[in-house]
């Protein structure tokens, strides 16, 4: 069951006028490692509001600051087609869409949760990609701050951070009948840290889950000190086994999770937000690369890429490879030798003087992209499906 939520929602039409854009500007591949030498940029911007003297590039630049796509490769032109749709669907004061991201292919809907930043209770939603309309589950026992998720074989997967009297862990919903049961909690009797995001792949008849349990405890007053060394666990509930894959010597801050579409590579990423630059610090704001072995234990690590803006958080590799993170400018997408080949633009999705937020998580879903910025929810429609139905189990 589930009840109405209200909320605003938009048609295409909301981009008539002159606050939000829908076009596309190209810079060519050179300019990103080659600019006039007096240039000047840092990484608290983006790399379309780096100075460059007067002139085309320039003018190139100040188009791209406000335009909705920005592409670096004729491969994510491709993928976008000559007119992208890109709709505001919902929006709302607070910061209802944050985390989650799940596309149900089954009923094309979004599960969503807004942040819990503020200390307000985090809430789980629903966005129906047919109508463009919000729900809220009634579930049969309550979410506990939950972050990131996955969808897969007729179940939702959510991570859970938890609070102090109820530890976080991944809980399992059915879409169906919006059961949630709780299904790992503790480490031998030790809670996690923050289980932020999971994913899950089918080896043979067993379904096997990753997930990330990162230290951002000292940013929720509410929460003990962490009990764990940081990492990325492994569960195999046919075998009833929970076991530690990655180490924080491998990735310091791990985040968000996913894998390949044929389950055989997973993808980390890396949330360390201080100490990144030179010498100083450990942890990077990366992406980290591992394939899994015949046994789904993650080997042979490989630095995929580092952001160059804010953290890459939200992860999703779609079905050519190509992988999307959330960054500091938005959406950014790499093919699969780690180039970034194009970007959902955030400073186009941000009417001009409002206090931005930096956007944690979206969905791929077919060929749509559900960009959540917080207060508002974004559709981009792409000429190209990114994402099928096949690697979910249904």
């Amino acid at each position: 069951m589930k009840s109405s939520l209200s909320l605003l929602a938009f048609g295409a039409g909301y981009f008539a006028g002159a606050q939000y854009s829908q076009t596309i500007v190209s810079i060519p591949s050179i300019d990103t490692y080659l600019l006039p030498t007096a240039y000047h940029g840092n990484g608290s911007i983006g790399f379309v509001d780096t100075q460059v003297p007067k002139g085309p590039l320039d003018n190139l630049f100040a188009a791209a600051r406000t335009a909705a796509f920005v592409s670096y490769s004729s491969t994510f032109l491709d993928i976008l087609g000559p007119n992208p749709r890109l709709d505001l669907v919902a929006q709302r004061s607070d910061l209802f869409a944050t985390e989650g991201g799940i596309w149900v292919p089954s009923h094309n809907e979004i599960w969503f949760t807004s942040s819990g930043v503020s200390g307000a209770p985090v809430t789980a939603s629903v966005l129906n990609l047919d109508t463009n309309t919000i729900t809220s589950p009634n579930l049969s026992t309550p979410l506990i701050f939950p972050a990131g998720g996955y969808f897969f074989n007729k179940l939702i997967y959510f991570a859970t951070i938890g609070n102090d009297s109820t530890p976080g862990g991944i809980v399992t919903v059915d879409p169906n009948t919006n059961q949630a049961n709780t299904i790992v909690n503790t480490f031998f009797g030790l809670p996690f840290n923050c289980v932020d995001d999971v994913v899950a792949i089918r080896r043979g008849r067993n379904i096997l889950l990753f997930f990330t349990d990162p230290d951002y405890t000292k940013t929720i007053s509410t929460f003990p000190p962490a009990s764990l060394p940081n990492a990325v666990w492994r569960f195999d509930p046919q075998a009833q086994s929970l076991q530690a894959v990655i180490s924080r010597d491998d990735i310091r801050t791990p985040n968000g999770i996913k894998t390949s579409a044929d389950g055989k590579k997973l993808y980390v990423t890396d949330g360390t937000q201080s100490g990144t630059t030179g010498s100083g610090g450990v942890g990077n704001p990366a992406i980290y690369e591992f394939d899994l072995d015949s046994e789904a234990r993650p080997v042979n690590k490989k630095l995929f890429a580092i952001a160059r803006t804010g953290i890459p958080d939200g992860i999703q590799v779609d079905d050519f490879g190509n992988v999307w993170t959330a960054e500091g400018e938005g959406i950014i997408v790499r093919d699969p030798s780690g180039k970034v080949i194009g970007l959902i633009n955030a400073e186009a999705l941000w009417p001009r003087g409002e206090e931005r937020v930096a956007i944690a998580n979206f969905a791929l879903a077919r060929n749509k992209v559900v960009v959540l910025t917080g207060r508002r929810i974004f559709v981009a429609s792409l000429r190209k499906g990114v994402m099928g139905a096949g690697r979910f189990g249904v």
